[in-house]
């Protein structure tokens, strides 16, 4: 072996490795390929001892090289000269050794990835492919070779006790940086070693994910205390609405999330999972916090509700993609609850799935409020027509020609503006859910501050079911294709009212229809109704 391994740094010599590319010429090279493919494939055969790699790994004591140092002894040999140069410009005084431009050497790593990796596998691959072995795996692990010194000198740097928090961050996004480029660009296997396998160690994971948090609580409070535009309108869809703070939000979240996927072991991303679901909690107790501090207007309320719903509407999305699965998979698996690959895309259950069941408590909430609010404005534009004159008013003669009574024109008009101004402002699927709660509760405050607390001739009954049937179920008949069935009781309660013989009431009980005939200043008792 020795005697393959001395002429083979004897072709290295000769080819001037590591050449710059673009000066070499491909005939003078041409000449030198044919033996240095006959001696790679002898000296590939050839097992190296665990970390040993010809000593490229004795600089460093951590167990992180072991998983390093399963690479070739032809590729070992060819990253020689690059670890020296590497170690000559990035470690001691050198000026290009500064804790604070992690950026210098992997940039540097990543040109000779690109610069030499074309050779790598047009000089190794078809040895690698005579030893059955893809020929990508040689460049592969020329990567892994490189990687090396950029494990050393990574876990030397972030283990330095007095490193800032900003040049602690600025080089944990380097390397992810990095790492990510790898993947992308050259197509690393993400099942192979890696260098976040550094970031991941116990102290500096630690306070990495402290520091994400900290970054993040930062980002939250910023985006939520901006009051100028915190709640402007981004995007505005039927099913969802973009506010500004929950396109932050998310966009922080959705960052987090690239980020901490480069990680290989899944415990490590379950942590920074918590967090996030920590984040989304801690936002939705300042929306609600913001509210009740602001309780006295609800200016923005409905912006708030759209914040909660589209963050709720994303998560439902995120829980259902593969990264989000695949975490939902491992959690499964710590509880002893294994699912087949099948059933993991065909189940119901996310990862989000507590969050969102706590944003629905929220938003229901707040949807109480709002049409509590809403009622309160009815209400009191309603204060006269409560009081009305409902016992002498005179009979109408042409209800084709019908006017609403004067006194109901503003609470009417709030009913329908507040209807109309939700519909424009809350996602289709707020909205379904507010505007029958809000026709309830309009119906059943006619029904008993009105109705039940008046006295009506005939000419007062006709005045108000014609209001009801020509200013409520046209309005609500915008959203439903049964406006009747939402303000059936009150419905029925006005053809009692209006001494309709042919009319069987279906809702209303036996005692109910006896109340609404007192109100009748005729004493309609002796009318039957089956």
């Amino acid at each position: 072996m020795f005697l393959f391994y001395r002429d083979f740094e004897i072709i290295l010599n000769q080819i001037n490795w590591p050449f710059m590319v673009s000066n070499s010429s491909k005939v003078k090279l041409d000449d030198y390929k044919q033996n240095f493919q006959h001696l790679a494939s002898m000296l590939i055969q050839v097992q190296l001892p665990e970390n040993d790699c010809f000593d490229l790994n004795k600089s460093s004591t951590s167990e992180l090289m072991d998983h390093f140092s399963h690479i070739s002894l032809p590729i070992a040999m060819l990253i020689v000269p690059f670890r020296k140069r590497f170690f000559y410009h990035f470690t001691g005084k050198k000026q290009t050794n500064k804790l604070d431009k992690p950026e210098w050497f992997l940039s540097r790593v990543l040109n000779w990835i690109k610069e030499y990796r074309n050779f790598v596998v047009d000089w190794m691959g078809p040895v690698y492919k005579e030893n059955n072995l893809r020929p990508i795996d040689s460049q592969h692990e020329f990567i892994i070779g490189l990687m090396q010194s950029v494990v050393v000198k990574l876990e030397s740097d972030l283990s330095f006790f007095q490193l800032e928090d900003s040049i602690f961050s600025h080089i944990i996004d380097e390397t992810l940086a990095f790492e990510q480029e790898l993947h992308k660009v050259y197509g690393y296997p993400s099942d192979y070693p890696s260098v976040t396998e550094v970031l991941t160690q116990a102290p500096i994971f630690f306070k990495w994910i402290n520091m994400e948090r900290k970054y993040a609580i930062n980002k939250l409070n910023a985006i939520l205390s901006n009051e100028e535009n915190q709640w402007d309108i981004l995007v505005k869809d039927h099913q969802y609405i973009v506010t500004l703070g929950a396109d932050s939000f998310l966009t922080l979240l959705n960052t987090m999330s690239d980020r901490y996927n480069l990680l290989r072991q899944p415990r490590h991303k379950l942590q920074f999972l918590k967090l996030q679901i920590d984040l989304l909690e801690e936002f939705k107790q300042k929306i609600v916090q913001l509210f009740t501090e602001n309780k006295e207007s609800s200016e923005y309320l409905q912006e708030m509700l759209c914040t909660m719903h589209y963050v709720r509407y994303t998560l439902l999305n995120w829980g259902t993609n593969m990264h989000f699965l695949s975490l939902l998979n491992y959690k499964c698996e710590l509880q002893n609850e294994y699912k087949s690959p099948t059933e993991l895309l065909e189940t119901t259950e996310t990862v989000f799935d507590d969050t969102i069941k706590s944003y629905d408590l929220e938003i229901n909430i707040l949807l109480n409020y709002l049409c509590d609010d809403i009622m309160n404005k009815i209400k009191r534009h309603g204060k006269q027509y409560k009081k009305d004159n409902w016992h002498i008013m005179s009979e109408l003669t042409d209800t084709n020609r019908y006017i609403i009574t004067d006194s109901g024109w503003l609470m009417y008009e709030t009913f329908t503006e507040s209807l109309n101004t939700l519909n424009r402002n809350l996602p289709i699927s707020l909205f379904n859910k507010l505007w029958p709660v809000i026709t309830d509760k309009f119906a059943t405050y006619i029904y008993n501050d009105i109705l039940l607390a008046n006295i009506f001739n005939n000419g007062g009954a006709q005045h108000l079911y014609l209001d009801i049937k020509y200013k409520i179920i046209p309005i609500i008949s915008k959203y439903t294709v049964n406006p009747n069935i939402y303000i059936q009781r009150l419905l029925e309660a006005c053809k009692i009212l209006c001494f309709d013989p042919n009319f069987k009431p279906v809702v209303l009980k036996r005692n109910e229809v006896s109340e609404i005939l007192l109100r009748r200043i005729e004493n309609g008792n002796s009318l039957e109704f089956s």
